[in-house]
């Protein structure tokens, strides 16, 4: 039985439209829709016994971000919850279903396609792989940009 989803978050709309999907089964299956957000620290900063002034603004507005997405979806009737977490995001992501006993995982993957993701991995492949309990891929194509329609129109 599922009765807790967790929606990894970027802050971009695409992952965003993993929520449709969320919510809809949060409502069918009577679930809590956990939402995680994972801040990723610069990674040429040297370790500093001092706050640094840049992932304090970027857990911040990450914070706000959760807020946000959190009321959205209470608003909607859905039991919600959210984490923000700084490192890196697939760990987390796996530890969070493993520690709240989630049971699914539903996120959307940027589709970049090829051999980028064994490059520099992807955080969906890596939670796909790794995750001790299902994970639902919504796959969305990259929308163009309105000058990329225009140019093709034009030609």
């Amino acid at each position: 039985m599922i009765k807790c989803i967790v929606v990894p978050l970027d802050g971009s709309k695409m992952a965003e439209k993993a929520l449709d999907h969320a919510v809809d089964l949060a409502k069918a299956l009577d679930a809590t829709v956990t939402l995680v957000r994972v801040v990723v620290p610069a990674p040429d900063r040297p370790p500093s016994p001092m706050p640094d002034p840049l992932l304090e603004e970027q857990k911040n507005e990450a914070e706000e971000y959760l807020q946000g997405v959190t009321e959205r979806l209470r608003a909607l009737k859905v039991d919600v919850r959210s984490h923000l977490f700084v490192g890196d995001p697939a760990q987390h992501i796996i530890r969070l279903t493993e520690f709240d006993e989630c049971d699914l995982v539903v996120m959307s993957s940027h589709g970049l396609g090829g051999g980028d993701w064994h490059v520099f991995g992807s955080v969906a492949q890596k939670v796909l792989h790794h995750a001790h309990v299902p994970v639902m891929i919504a796959r969305w194509a990259v929308e163009e940009e309105p000058e990329d329609e225009a140019r093709r129109a034009s030609d």
